[in-house]
């Protein structure tokens, strides 16, 4: 059991790590998924605004929306 799963910093084990819950009318009952590929923060707001339909433009650095979670 991870109980430093609020704290940060480099001495905290996987703090670099965040995750990510999605429900809707549409999104399958997958429970867990784990991926093998490495993602990042800056696909989130791209990957979401995609799902949207929306186009997300930002003044920083983005990446490119994570195509399929499902693989």
């Amino acid at each position: 059991m991870k109980d430093n799963w609020r704290h940060h910093g480099s001495k905290i084990e996987d703090a670099g790590q965040i995750w990510i819950a999605a429900i809707g009318p549409d999104t399958p009952p997958l429970v867990e998924l784990k991926n093998s590929n490495t993602l990042y923060k800056m696909q989130l707001a791209t990957t979401i605004s995609s799902l949207l339909g929306l186009n997300f433009i930002s003044e920083h650095s983005i990446a490119d929306p994570i195509n399929s979670i499902y693989k």
